[in-house]
């Protein structure tokens, strides 16, 4: 399973990634799916995320000003830190310098990186084909 960690500025592209997952035969963790009338969020989330083998990060400046995606990045990469989860950076108006700011950690995973405006079909296509190379090296 792959959990998709995103803000709201992200929604729309996280749901054409999620689409296009689930086209490929992929199980995906998206919240707007996943969590179900009457599930407290806390345990919702963490459960996908320890469900979850592969973690795809949206990470753009807006996402380490939440709560709840900071709160999740921090459950995931306890689990990254253990070899748990594989984690899948996505860069979204971010370069490689600013995201290592934000957190000396990336500066060990490379990541991917995508416009922050643009075509949302061409950019979750961009993801996907990344995503899918990771998760075949890894079956």
């Amino acid at each position: 399973k792959i959990f998709l960690c995103h803000t709201g500025a992200q929604k729309q592209l996280v749901e054409e990634v999620y689409r296009l997952l689930r086209i490929g035969g992929r199980e995906a963790f998206f919240d707007v799916h996943d969590i179900l009338v009457g599930e407290t969020l806390d345990d919702a989330i963490y459960n996908g995320i320890l469900s979850s083998s592969h973690a795809v990060l949206f990470l753009s400046p807006q996402f380490f000003q939440k709560r709840w995606p900071k709160e999740e990045l921090r459950q995931i990469m306890e689990l990254w830190r253990k070899g748990d989860i594989t984690v899948i950076p996505i860069r979204i108006g971010l370069t490689h310098e600013e995201l290592e700011e934000k957190s000396k950690e990336f500066s060990r995973i490379s990541s991917i990186s995508v416009d922050e405006e643009g075509d949302n079909a061409f950019r979750a296509q961009t993801i996907v084909t990344e995503v899918e190379k990771i998760l075949s090296r890894s079956s």
